[in-house]
């Protein structure tokens, strides 16, 4: 008897509406910026796959919950800059700042990218 593969929860963030929609706006020229419902409906997702994500990021301001939000939602600091409509430096700036609140590391903003994705806590997705 063959068992039904659930997706996961990376399968269920890619293969979302929200995440397909971001990424339609990231091909449009020029690239449109993601609105605060599209951030809300991320994040709405995000907290059904992942309860624990809320929960490890609360100390957060909303701007860098939004940056975590998208890193994990396999978006890269290109995107994220263009989705939330902001420089390349501010998101650097962002990335080292929750790398060092949340993770008291002082580190490249890269490092911050292994450490999102880490945050898995899934729900049975049906």
């Amino acid at each position: 008897m063959a068992s039904i593969r659930k997706p996961s929860v990376d399968d269920a963030l890619e293969q979302s509406s929200i995440v397909r929609h971001l990424r339609e706006l990231l091909g449009r020229n020029p690239v449109e910026p993601a609105s605060t419902d599209d951030i809300k409906e991320l994040q709405n997702l995000v907290d059904e796959v992942i309860p624990a994500f809320h929960d490890t990021l609360n100390m957060l301001r909303p701007i860098e919950y939004e940056v975590c939000l998208l890193t994990r939602s396999f978006f890269s600091p290109s995107e994220i800059c263009k989705l939330l409509g902001r420089s390349s430096s501010y998101i650097a700036n962002i990335r080292r700042r929750i790398l060092k609140k949340r993770y008291g590391i002082e580190g490249a903003p890269k490092e911050l990218d292994t450490l999102i994705l880490s945050i898995c806590q899934p729900q049975e997705i049906l």
